[in-house]
C-alpha cells in the first residue's frame, strides 16, 4: 500500500490481512501494517498503529481486481487500535486518514 497524495502514507507499507468483513453494510479488510504509523502524527500519542481499516473507495467489488491491478482504498484508523474490530463508530465519525493504493506485490 502506498499513497501519492498524503505524505505520512507514501510508503509502500506491507499489509497483512488479519480479516475480511462486512462493518455496516461495506466489505472492509482489516490490515497489519509494516512498518506502523507513528500516533504521534495523528494526535494519539506514543501509540504505534499497526492495524488499519481498508474501505474500497469507489465501490466494494473493486477488491475482486486485486492482483489484477490496484485499488483505490480509504484508510481508516481503528478506533480501538490494539482489536481493530472492538466498538467501531459509524463511519462518520472514523478517523479516516486519507487514500492509498493497495497492490499485491512480491514480498
Amino acid at each position: 500500500m502506498s499513497s501519492t497524495e498524503y505524505e505520512n502514507l507514501h510508503g509502500p507499507f506491507k499489509c497483512i490481512v488479519v480479516n475480511d468483513t462486512y462493518i455496516q453494510k461495506r466489505r472492509v479488510l482489516v490490515v497489519e501494517i509494516n512498518p506502523m504509523l507513528s500516533g504521534l502524527d495523528y494526535g494519539i500519542g506514543l501509540h504505534g498503529i499497526k492495524y488499519l481499516l481498508l474501505l474500497a473507495k469507489y465501490k466494494d467489488s473493486d477488491f475482486f481486481n486485486l492482483g489484477k491491478e490496484p485499488i483505490d482504498v480509504v484508510v481508516i484508523i481503528p478506533e480501538n487500535l490494539d482489536n481493530p474490530l472492538d466498538s467501531l463508530k459509524p463511519w462518520n465519525k472514523m478517523f479516516n486518514i486519507g487514500w492509498a493504493e493497495l497492490y499485491v506485490g512480491d514480498n
